[in-house]
């Protein structure tokens, strides 16, 4: 014993520093945190089992949202039965998000009511990082439209529905609940 520590021989400590170290690859994400320009990026590494679309989607739809969606209810006015679609759509894009096949491509957001619900369950930072980790896999970003940035074109933008629209139907079977419409017909009625 030297200065109150018990002296460990190096081949035991290398022993359990390699064990601890697998395990933990193994059987748990690692965050690695990135102090960046705009804040914390976290990146993980993924797990050696990968899980399937169906288990990254049953987290997600089964993940329990109540006081997120107490939170939105209250600020934007919304009906419970306003909630029930707010919440089964944020979640259905979740997943959009969680599964999308090309990985470089953004999957656009097309309600302001479902972001809404979204600003409501990211002002929960612990619970909006616990349901990253647990439900998606990693971080899911939120990533803001800023004023005075350049627009992507209209082509662009259509291409960018469509691939949503696409990407919906194929995962759950149905097309698009109206709610990803309603701002594209506000936007048309405010323009006539």
């Amino acid at each position: 014993m030297r200065n109150g520590f018990t002296m460990i021989n190096k081949t035991t400590l290398k022993i359990t520093i390699f064990f601890a170290c697998t395990a933990a690859i193994v059987y748990a994400y690692i965050p690695t945190y990135f102090l960046t320009g705009e804040g914390i990026e976290v990146k993980q590494i993924q797990k050696k089992s990968v899980r399937s679309d169906e288990e990254i989607t049953t987290a997600i739809m089964n993940y329990p949202i109540p006081n997120m969606i107490a939170r939105c209810k209250k600020d934007f006015k919304y009906t419970d039965e306003d909630m029930v679609i707010l919440e089964r759509e944020l979640k259905r894009y979740f997943v959009l998000c969680a599964l999308k096949n090309n990985k470089d491509r953004a999957m656009g957001m097309y309600s302001s009511d479902v972001d809404n619900l979204w600003h409501s369950f990211i002002l929960f930072t612990k619970e909006y990082a616990r349901f990253g980790r647990e439900a998606v896999g990693y971080f899911l970003h939120h990533v803001p439209k800023i004023e005075g940035e350049p627009q992507p074109s209209r082509e662009k933008k259509r291409e960018e529905l469509r691939y949503f629209i696409e990407q919906y139907e194929k995962t759950f079977g149905e097309p698009p609940h109206g709610i990803w419409f309603l701002d594209a017909c506000e936007r048309q009625n405010n323009d006539e």
